[in-house]
C-alpha cells in the first residue's frame, strides 16, 4: 500500500495575503441595468421659459444621457462650450420648444440667453451630481 507523503510545516503552501484581503473586502460593484423600452409613466415637467405667456417646459428629472453627451462634446472638442450648451438646450427642450425659442421675434438679451443656458446646464448636471445632501 502506497502512502502519500505528508507535507511538513515548512513545505506547506502559505496563504496568499492578497487573496485573504480580497476575500475580506465587500463587493463594491453593482450591476446597473439599462433598458431601451421604458414604461409609459407620466413625466413631471417644470417651466424653463415662457413666450407671450406660453410656458415651455423641461423634464423635472432630465435624461442623464444629455449630460454624458454634453461632457463628451466639450471634452473631445467636437463642439466648443457654447455649441455644446446649445445642443444641450435643444435636447432638453425638444424640437417644438427649441424651435419656438429660435422663432421668437422679440429680443433675447445676452443675460436671458445665459440664464437659459445656466438653467439647462444646472437641470441636466444636477441629475449627474445627484440630490444635494446625499
Amino acid at each position: 500500500m502506497a502512502t502519500t507523503p505528508r507535507k511538513s510545516a515548512t513545505t506547506r503552501k502559505r496563504a496568499d495575503p492578497t487573496r485573504a484581503a480580497a476575500a475580506e473586502k465587500p463587493k463594491s460593484t453593482v450591476l446597473v441595468e439599462l433598458f431601451t423600452e421604458q414604461p409609459d409613466e407620466p413625466v413631471e415637467m417644470v417651466p424653463l421659459f415662457s413666450i407671450d405667456g406660453i410656458e415651455h417646459c423641461i423634464p423635472a428629472e432630465p435624461d442623464a444621457g444629455l449630460a454624458l453627451r454634453f461632457i463628451r462634446q466639450v471634452r473631445s472638442g467636437s463642439l466648443n462650450e457654447v455649441e455644446a450648451m446649445d445642443a444641450l438646450l435643444e435636447g432638453l427642450l425638444g424640437p417644438e420648444s427649441y424651435q419656438a425659442l429660435l422663432d421668437f421675434k422679440g429680443k433675447i438679451s445676452p443675460k436671458q440667453l445665459a440664464q437659459l443656458f445656466q438653467a439647462a446646464q444646472a437641470a441636466v448636471m444636477g441629475v449627474v451630481e445627484g440630490p444635494k445632501g446625499s
